[in-house]
């Protein structure tokens, strides 16, 4: 079938044998036109070196055997997506610099790979990179700086990453649960941030929080709503006002020369087992809403994330909120809640409710601009004393 462009293969059940790599070698070049290649379970320890894959734009291997993903370099100029998820033989990665053109790789649960090519770099279009429960992975390359989306969560052994100041697209960062992590540089360059998870990175320095803080509280020209998820239980010092229950009220002030920039808000979770005396050590994660009212102007703004539930620990959930995206000025009378959400657990019957154990509000202030004259960068970082 020399024009064959679409090519998904089920493996076979135990019993039936496949003599599919007798035929490719039997052969000269297979599949010259392929453009999307789908084989879950893939028996071989790598791809036959003349199984053309010139002309692929999506190859996805989960789950299989692969132990090498080919054995030679490659120039596949059209590949854009490359799914070896749950590949658990995988130890070794290729040279990625004739992957130009390589949007999305997932290696998630690659439980045998332990470093990644520094070529990855020159993946100049890669915009998702999922390392998601890679056990045995060390050490990230330096990363393309187009990157969108790093989840490498659950690499417990996970010891340093790249300087990360060059990702200034990147969304979304989950570090939860990388256990041997000691330090993240490179924060204040994240400039697009929506989401920044660092649940249970035990060995991070105790500072992470003071220059996440301050990175999120003097990036005012971010105009996106920005989550931040840490451990912790204690809301902290420098936020004005306080609460140790599930809703807070209290009123916009504005120093003098000052103009309000937008509000940072702080919510330590737990998983309700303290009113509840449930021990949710199989549910993970809960889908939780927080409701920020202007009682004095009848409005509200409300804002939904998932949250990483640990039944031992508290989660801290920080939300960065600009001026633009809520209704408040000087004087107005606003009140905060966080929704004591239900969630279906894996026991059927038995739901789960957000434990809320405080709440903390701090507004964002930069200084005031005279008329033709910007405000400079030294007073346009929020006052914030921490």
């Amino acid at each position: 079938m020399p024009n064959l462009r679409l090519l998904k293969v089920k493996s076979p059940e135990s019993g039936i044998t496949l003599y599919w790599e007798q035929s490719l070698q039997e052969r000269g070049i297979c599949f010259e036109n392929l453009v999307w290649f789908n084989w879950k379970a893939f028996p071989y320890e790598s791809i036959p070196s003349n199984f053309h894959l010139g002309n692929l734009v999506i190859l996805d291997m989960q789950e299989s055997k692969l132990k090498k993903v080919w054995l030679e370099t490659k120039n596949l100029t059209k590949l854009e997506d490359l799914n070896l998820s749950y590949s658990r033989n995988l130890s070794y990665m290729p040279d990625f610099s004739g992957l130009l053109n390589l949007v999305n790789l997932n290696l998630s649960q690659c439980s045998s790979l332990k470093i990644l090519p520094n070529s990855l770099s020159c993946c100049s279009k890669l915009e998702t990179l999922n390392v998601w429960n890679c056990q045995k992975l060390e050490s990230l390359p330096m990363l393309p700086s187009n990157l969108r989306s790093l989840d490498a969560s659950y690499c417990k052994i996970l010891k340093s990453l790249p300087n990360l100041s060059n990702l200034e697209h990147l969304m979304m960062l989950d570090l939860s649960y990388c256990e041997k992590l000691t330090k993240v540089d490179g924060l204040e360059g994240l400039k697009s941030a929506e989401t920044i998870k660092l649940c249970n990175c035990v060995k991070l320095k105790s500072d992470i929080k003071k220059k996440i803080s301050q990175h999120i509280s003097k990036d005012l020209e971010n105009h996106k709503t920005c989550d931040i998820f840490f451990g912790g239980n204690e809301v902290p010092v420098w936020f004005e006002f306080r609460s140790e229950s599930h809703s807070l009220s209290c009123q916009v002030t504005e120093p003098l020369k000052m103009e309000m920039q937008g509000l940072i808000l702080c919510i330590v979770c737990s998983d309700g087992r303290g009113e509840e005396g449930w021990l949710l050590q199989n549910f993970k994660f809960v889908k939780a809403v927080v409701e920020v009212s202007n009682e004095s102007k009848n409005f509200t703004w409300r804002h939904e994330s998932v949250i990483s539930l640990d039944y031992v620990e508290t989660t801290t959930w920080m939300i960065k909120i600009p001026i633009c995206v809520w209704k408040a000025e000087h004087g107005d009378t606003i009140k905060i809640s966080a929704k004591r959400t239900i969630c279906v657990d894996y026991m059927p019957g038995r739901v789960i409710k957000l434990g809320v154990k405080k709440i903390g509000v701090h507004f964002i202030y930069a200084a005031a601009s005279q008329e033709g004259e910007e405000v400079s960068e030294e007073n346009s970082r929020a006052s914030l004393s921490i």
